[in-house]
């Protein structure tokens, strides 16, 4: 429906209900910002008294006059109707485009046949949308008036996926930066959805700790978090691993190793949660993360989610955590 003839409807409303009002006897308005009530007469005939109120918002405005949900949805449309441009500070140094993200769920028996009843009887996990808007509020809009200004300022932490690349410095830092050294304590409460990329040594650094810390108890209100950890040939994650079993065992999905060969990488799902005080998000309802680590089978990435999600609970959150990834499907079909 067009905005504009939704409030068009609104004031031909105002106006049928201002001749109502005049069809039943009540006098003018003397005053630009007064109303009139219904004048008492005495058994004369004369007026005894009459008093005016003043007039609000409301009666002035055909936005306003409309029931809230109404309103909502208009402040919707005009936030969608106004997408964020990602600027760049330099031409030499083009900010990296910020593209849509759909992931999908990382299964342990992905190159089972899909004739097996039993998988074909699993219902994967659901996942976060992926086609969260980017948007942001006209200043113009939340300047006309006060009750705009309350209604509409929550909107776009409410509705926005706020989105921190690496580029430069790791996406931690600067979504650290962003949501804890610009944004206002209301702003920050409320944030819902956010996504972030990080490098892979910064799940045992301890200054990286730290600042997770700090970004999780600023992100008490988020609902959900996809996460990206990428972990370069070579880097920090590939020494995770036991160095006893050949990188063939576990490319072929760990099936010769035991229990305690994966408990370096759940010591450090495990610390990530408990240093970076992932438990902190309290109103956190899920958690995706990619393992961009090329040295890791699926078997080691569903081992280091299983670990997260577990520490999470210990800590008193209720979140899912899910092993996503952004590769292609084994089959078409899926």
């Amino acid at each position: 429906m067009d905005t504009c003839a939704v409030l068009q409807t609104a004031g031909s409303w105002c106006d049928l209900e201002s001749s109502l009002c005049a069809a039943k006897g009540i006098q003018g308005r003397p005053k630009d910002d007064a109303l009139p009530v219904t004048r008492l007469r005495g058994d004369d005939g004369r007026i005894v008294s009459w008093s005016y109120h003043k007039r609000t918002a409301n009666d002035r405005s055909p936005l306003l006059s409309l029931p809230p949900e109404l309103r909502r949805q208009i402040y919707g449309w005009v936030l969608l109707m106004t997408p964020v441009r990602n600027g760049s500070p330099d031409p030499a140094y083009p900010a990296p485009e910020i593209r849509r993200c759909e992931l999908r769920c990382l299964a342990e028996d992905e190159d089972v046949n899909d004739d097996d009843e039993t998988v074909r009887g699993r219902r994967p996990p659901r996942l976060l949308c992926p086609d969260r808007p980017l948007c942001g509020m006209p200043t113009s809009l939340l300047r006309s008036c006060r009750q705009v200004y309350v209604e509409a300022r929550l909107m776009p932490f409410e509705e926005n996926e706020f989105v921190f690349v690496t580029w430069f410095a790791s996406g931690l830092v600067t979504g650290h930066a962003t949501v804890t050294g610009l944004l206002r304590p209301w702003q920050r409460r409320a944030m819902r959805y956010a996504r972030i990329e990080m490098l892979g040594h910064e799940l045992q650094d301890e200054v990286a700790l730290r600042t997770w810390t700090a970004l999780s108890e600023a992100w008490a209100g988020l609902r959900g978090l996809r996460v990206r950890i990428a972990g370069p040939a070579g880097g920090a994650l590939d020494d995770v691993l036991s160095t006893e079993t050949s990188e063939k065992q576990d490319a072929d999905g760990g099936a010769e190793r035991s229990e305690s060969d994966w408990e370096p990488v759940r010591r450090v799902a495990e610390n990530w949660a408990e240093k970076g005080a992932l438990a902190s998000m309290g109103d956190l309802e899920r958690l995706e993360v990619e393992l961009a680590v090329p040295a890791w089978s699926t078997r080691t990435k569903l081992e280091f989610c299983v670990a997260l999600e577990r520490r999470l609970k210990l800590g008193g959150s209720s979140a899912v955590v899910v092993c996503t990834t952004s590769g292609v499907a084994g089959h078409a079909s899926r």
